[in-house]
């Protein structure tokens, strides 16, 4: 991500100023480093992000799955928003025994599943019982697979003071995208 703080937050106020509290707005990190991500989640709760989408640690190397607890586990104590797990990074894919554990920290809330691993996305809905939302969206078939949107919408409007229901808000994002399931 190029964006400074400033930027990142001048977008999420334009997001928010055009969701007019219809929708929850969650603001993406990409960082290299905790001590950055902690900056622009704070920055971020402090314009009006309800959540954050953050990508694990993307060096060229793994963390490690206590490394990778570590990362989310300081973000989620000193920002304090719900996080999405943006599983993306294809040299540290978070595994699902992981995820499982990191759903044990109160603000991971749900896991953006987009690594293209097919069988690492099954691991994940036979283990989750209900833990962990996820949104999953393959790039070659443009599936989309979403388990409890609408219970996370809900929950994440009404911790921000939203008064919005309208489930059809839910889809405009993914609008070519097909639903595969929603439980």
């Amino acid at each position: 991500q190029t964006l400074s703080i400033e930027e990142t937050c001048r977008i999420t106020e334009i997001a928010l100023e055009e969701a007019n509290g219809a929708v929850p707005v969650i603001a993406g990190i990409i960082r290299d480093s905790t001590r950055d991500v902690v900056a622009y989640g704070n920055a971020l709760k402090s314009v009006g992000a309800d959540a954050l989408q953050i990508t694990p640690v993307h060096y060229l190397f793994t963390s490690g799955d206590d490394g990778t607890y570590a990362f989310y586990e300081r973000i989620a104590s000193e920002v304090g928003l719900p996080i999405i797990i943006y599983n993306v990074i294809p040299w540290n894919t978070v595994l699902p025994d992981t995820l499982m554990r990191l759903s044990e920290i109160d603000q991971v809330v749900a896991v953006k599943q987009s690594g293209g691993d097919i069988h690492k996305l099954a691991d994940l809905l036979l283990m989750n019982e209900g833990r962990l939302e996820y949104l999953a969206i393959s790039p070659k078939t443009r599936l989309l697979t979403m388990s409890g949107w609408e219970r996370f919408r809900q929950t994440a409007t009404r911790a921000a003071g939203h008064a919005g229901n309208d489930a059809n808000n839910q889809t405009a994002a993914h609008a070519d995208c097909h639903p595969v399931s929603q439980v």
